[in-house]
């Protein structure tokens, strides 16, 4: 009896596990020219584009975010307050390849 109420508990927790998978997205990204910046990643909600997230790029502008979404929804990524990529942020990997310049 203990074995069963074991695996059904592991089964569980599994099975929510996977269902966050389901609703989770990467943004992979490489902005030349902009190396050790912030990148904000910005929600729009009620109309307005709040910050949801920030990242720094590294020495090449490579960035990386990580998180989850219950449904597509607009998004756009900011740098140096300036520099704005728009998308539609969605589960799975989402690739950004862009030039400052």
């Amino acid at each position: 009896m203990m074995k069963k109420a074991f695996f059904f508990l592991v089964l569980i927790i599994l099975a929510s596990a996977c269902k966050n998978d389901k609703n989770a997205y990467t943004i992979k990204g490489k902005m030349d020219g902009l190396a050790n910046t912030r990148v904000y990643l910005k929600k729009e909600i009620n109309e307005r584009f709040s910050v949801a997230d920030s990242a720094i790029t590294d020495k090449k502008g490579n960035f990386l975010f990580k998180g989850t979404v219950e449904y597509p929804e607009f998004a756009m990524l900011v740098f140096n307050d300036t520099l704005m990529v728009r998308l539609f942020l969605e589960p799975g990997t989402i690739k950004i390849d862009a030039s400052a310049s």
